[in-house]
């Protein structure tokens, strides 16, 4: 098992939708994924919970530090501290992932 911690602000909800529908179409699907919301304005956070509905793998994380500065060093030790697995993946809203490398693995071999 393993968690993949994420971490968002107000950025466009489709980049965050492809990296998360890339994690869905995984060929192993033992992993977690920790997305911290870090500081989201109304309507970014409004469309962010329509978003992760979607998604059962996805914990959602957030933290009401709207008038701070954006901290990702933060966010990431704010997601540290919850994981349960033994490994951990940081991954970035703006990354895709190919479904079928996983532990070394390759799909069809």
């Amino acid at each position: 098992m393993i968690t993949i911690i994420l971490t968002y602000r107000d950025r466009n909800i489709n980049i965050l939708k492809n990296c998360l529908a890339t994690l869905a179409n995984q060929v192993t699907k033992n992993f977690d994924v920790i997305l911290v919301d870090y500081g989201s304005t109304s309507n970014y956070k409004n469309e962010l919970c329509v978003l992760i509905d979607a998604y059962s793998f996805v914990k959602l994380i957030r933290c009401e530090t709207e008038q701070q500065l954006w901290c990702k060093s933060r966010a990431i030790n704010i997601a540290l501290k919850t994981i349960e697995s033994p490994y951990c993946f940081i991954g970035d809203v703006d990354m895709l992932y190919h479904p079928g490398v996983y532990y070394g693995i390759r799909a069809g071999g």
